[in-house]
Formats: structure tokens, C-alpha cells, sequence
């Protein structure tokens, strides 16, 4: 089993000491110790730790949180932030570098091993955005996606829709423009933009952002130089990136008779940076005191907006959907839905085609965690099952009106059902989830003997298991109690 490796950035010397001492103890190899926020960088491309340390006040003019916000820029490395500072000023500008544990001083070894496990179990979600949660803004997303056609506003008449949001253009022009565009891309800018917003604004003062900043939330790299180290942008993404801004700076919002502008954007000096602000529809949901907010994987972001928009269109709808009903940990929707969702349409003539596409799709969101397990929620029917394998036109209603069960995973359940409350995925049958007994058993490098035999069952019997099979009372109690002591 590879050691987990670990960098410690902390400017107290003895501090630091008592950190390695006890990592140590369990088994962790400790690949740096520094006293600078401005060498963590560096030390961390040489190194590459699973995970860093982080005291907040350091050394130098860069801080702890600059440094993390670095790491997980550059190099996609979480931290664990170890800090006497708790103020709520500190506490927010530290939510924006997507720390996996925030753990105040002094700390015992064991509080500091707890958040240091559950940070390297974290690892494998992709972080979070808080997004609003309100359906309107859902909608609206959605609509922008799917370049859905908006109407054009006459902007010297009242809305007649007093209390729904309504979205649309000024003039044709605006509105030719964004049908030809392709909108998933919108829908991620949005997405970044009402994150910052929730995150960084205190008020209503407008924020500055550039073309690289967004290119970097998206996952992308900037490209190397010739020296191998890393240049700048191409300037068709920035390009790209201003393009869609400026599309949904041309949307206008409406609600009980006013209309706004959904952004106000206002180009800066530097080229592609701009100061953005939300309109006052979207400000009022947005700077409420207590805004309502939804979480969405940072990895829909990532994803192709071209080749893997059904990836991105079914993540987001899940999201509202689980922020819509929070504490289930198993959805069960019909596949008509999610096609509808999707906003394709299904070419009669070839079925399978959507039906592999969905699948995949699926299939593409379970293994980057997005969600933590998928299936049909069918009868063990070798008929029923021959005909979705076997569609055709025949039966496409028949397939259409199937359901399939969607695993929230822990990284968004965990929020949801509370504080303290320790969350283990269950089926539909109230029991844990299978799949995470196998992320488990990957997460410790057991192999499926060794996990066996620590549970008191059979290798063969735990294989059965994990291939869906369902486990009768005592291996189900046992496997539970296995599961626990994991935490």
C-alpha cells in the first residue's frame, strides 16, 4: 500500500513538530515542513502530497489562504486548514479555497487524525459550488442551456407575470444572436458567477473577474511555454469566455411589473477582465439575508460543453433535485423525465442510440462521483430486461416510462441532513449503499479477502454482495458494523 504523503505549512516550528509526530504515528510520510505561504507552490509541484496542512497566518506577504487557493488552482491538491483564527471574516475567505476540514487550535491528536481522514476520504468527490437554489434561478439555467427560445420584451409595458420570473431580450437582434450560440457554456458562466456572488460579496458591490479566473474554475490549464513552465490562455477561450458574458448580459429578467438586466457588465482596462454585478432581479435573491442555495459538483463545470453536455444538463437537475428534497438518499425518476430535462429528442428510427448516450452519460457521472450509484429500479425480470436491452420502436414507450435510481453521494448528502449526522448511502430498500462498500475497501487498498475476513464473512459471500446481491440480517449487521468502525 503506497503511504500517503502529506506537506505541513505552519510558522511555528514546534507546532509543526508535533504535526509531523503525529502524522507519522499513523503511517503518513511527511514530504515538506514550511514557514512560507509563497514555497508551497514549488514544494508541492516537487513533492506532490495528497493533501497539506495549512496554518493560515504564515510567513511572508502570502498567506495561508492564498496559498491553498494556489494549490487547488494549479495542482488540484485540498488542504486542511489548522488555524487559531475562527472569526467570521477569516472563515469566509477560507470557504473560497475549498478546504476539506477546518480544525481551530490548539488540537488534540486525535481531532487532528478524525480531519485528517475524513479529508483524505473526501479526496475522491470533486468540491463543491453553492449556487442559488431558488427553482426560478433553476429554470432560468436551464433555459439558458438549452438556447431555448426567449421571448423579446416590450420594456415600456408591465410584465403581466406579477409573481413568476420571466426572461427574455430587449430587441430581435439580442435574441438572433443567443438561438445560434450554444448555451451550455452560459449555463456554466452563470453557475461561477452566482457562486462568486454567494461567496465573495458581502454587498452589492460589483466583482472583478477575468477571462483566466473563469478558464481556471472550468478545469482548464493554461497552456506551457516552450521553457515547459506555464504561459497564458489561448486567446479563442478568452474570446470565447467574453462572448457568453456578454449573451447574458443581454437577457433581461422580470418580476411583479420590473425589469433588470440579468448582469450588468462593464469591461476594465486589462483586456478580458470585466466588473459584473447582478441585476437587481437576481441581486434581491442573491444578497438576502438568508439566501436559499443548492450544491453542485465543481466537476460539471469540467465537463466538455460540446461532447458532454448531457453530462452537465443531468448533473445540474440533480442538484436542485436533491436541494428540492433533502435527506433522501435515493431518487427515483422516470427516464421520459430525464430526457425532457435533457432537452433531446429521441430519433424514432434509432432508440438505442439515446438509450447507450443516457447510459453513458450515467455511467460517466457515477465514476467521476457526481453521483454515487445508478440502476434501473426494475423487477429481476429476464423479459422486462430483454427488452430495454433490446429496443426498438416498438417498445420505446416502454423504456420511456422505466425509472431509474440515482445514489446521492456523501459530499452532497452530508450538508443536507445535518450537522454531526454520520451518513452512510442506503438503497431503496432502506439498506447501505453496495457501491460504497467497494469505495471503502479501494479507499483502504483491501482487496476483497482481506475486507472479508475483518468483516467475518467469505471473500465469495462479499463478492455476491457487491455485485448486488442482498445480504441477510446477520452479514448485513456484520458489514455494518465493519462499515462504522471505517469512520
Amino acid at each position: 500500500m503506497a503511504k500517503v504523503k502529506i506537506l505541513i505549512v505552519e510558522d511555528d516550528p514546534l507546532i509543526a513538530e508535533d504535526i509531523k509526530g503525529i502524522l507519522e504515528d499513523q503511517g503518513i510520510e511527511i514530504c515538506g515542513s514550511l514557514q512560507a505561504g509563497e514555497e508551497v507552490l514549488a514544494q508541492a509541484n516537487r513533492t506532490q502530497p495528497d493533501l497539506v496542512i495549512m496554518d493560515i497566518r504564515l510567513e511572508g506577504e502570502m498567506d495561508g489562504i492564498q496559498a491553498a487557493s494556489l494549490l487547488w488552482q494549479e495542482l488540484q491538491i485540498p488542504c486542511v486548514y489548522l488555524t487559531a483564527h475562527s472569526d467570521p471574516e477569516t472563515v469566509q475567505r477560507a470557504k473560497q479555497s475549498y478546504p476539506c476540514a477546518y480544525l481551530i487550535k490548539p488540537f488534540t491528536a486525535r481531532e487532528l487524525g478524525i480531519s485528517v481522514e475524513m479529508a483524505l476520504n473526501q479526496r475522491s468527490f470533486p468540491p463543491l459550488l453553492e449556487v442559488l437554489g431558488v427553482p426560478d434561478y433553476a429554470l432560468l439555467r436551464n433555459a439558458v442551456a438549452t438556447a431555448k427560445a426567449l421571448p423579446i420584451f416590450d420594456l415600456k409595458q408591465p410584465s403581466p407575470q406579477d409573481q413568476a420570473l420571466a426572461y427574455g431580450f430587449a430587441d430581435a437582434e439580442s435574441r438572433a444572436a443567443f438561438a445560434t450560440s450554444r448555451g451550455d457554456l452560459s449555463a456554466d458562466l452563470l453557475d461561477i458567477l452566482s457562486s462568486l456572488w454567494l461567496q465573495r460579496a458581502e454587498s452589492e458591490t460589483p466583482l472583478e473577474l477575468s477571462a483566466d479566473e473563469i478558464l481556471r474554475f472550468r478545469g482548464i490549464q493554461a497552456q506551457k511555454s516552450g521553457s515547459g513552465r506555464r504561459g497564458g490562455y489561448d486567446a479563442k477561450w478568452r474570446e470565447q469566455i467574453a462572448q457568453h458574458l456578454e449573451l447574458l448580459a443581454q437577457i433581461w429578467l422580470s418580476r411583479t411589473g420590473q425589469f433588470s438586466p440579468l448582469l450588468e457588465l462593464k469591461p476594465l482596462s486589462s483586456p478580458f477582465h470585466w466588473q459584473i454585478k447582478p441585476g437587481q432581479v437576481l441581486a434581491q435573491a442573491h444578497f438576502a439575508a438568508f439566501p436559499e442555495t443548492a450544491l453542485l459538483s465543481r466537476k460539471v463545470l469540467q465537463y466538455n460543453p460540446y461532447r458532454q453536455n448531457w453530462e452537465k444538463r443531468l448533473a445540474r437537475f440533480l442538484s436542485q433535485h436533491w436541494r428540492d428534497n433533502m435527506g433522501s438518499p435515493t431518487t427515483e425518476l422516470s427516464i421520459e423525465m430525464l430526457l425532457k430535462r435533457l432537452a433531446v429528442k429521441i430519433d424514432p428510427k434509432h432508440p438505442l442510440r439515446s438509450k447507450a448516450h443516457l447510459e453513458r452519460s450515467l455511467d460517466n457521472l457515477m465514476q467521476d462521483r457526481v453521483i454515487e450509484n445508478w440502476k434501473y429500479a426494475v423487477p429481476d425480470s429476464e423479459q422486462i430486461t430483454t427488452q430495454i436491452t433490446k429496443l426498438t420502436q416498438q417498445n420505446l414507450d416502454f423504456w420511456l416510462s422505466q425509472t431509474v435510481q440515482i445514489e446521492v453521494p456523501a459530499n452532497i448528502m452530508e450538508p443536507y441532513t445535518g450537522p454531526g449526522t454520520p451518513f452512510v448511502p442506503l438503497n431503496n430498500s432502506g439498506e447501505m449503499s453496495l457501491a460504497f462498500i467497494r469505495q471503502i475497501r479501494q479507499q483502504k487498498n483491501l482487496s476483497l479477502m482481506a475486507a472479508a475476513s475483518e468483516m467475518g464473512i467469505t471473500h465469495a459471500r462479499l463478492s455476491q454482495i457487491e455485485r448486488g446481491d442482498t445480504p441477510g440480517p446477520q452479514t448485513y449487521q456484520k458489514i455494518k458494523d465493519w462499515v462504522m468502525k471505517q469512520f
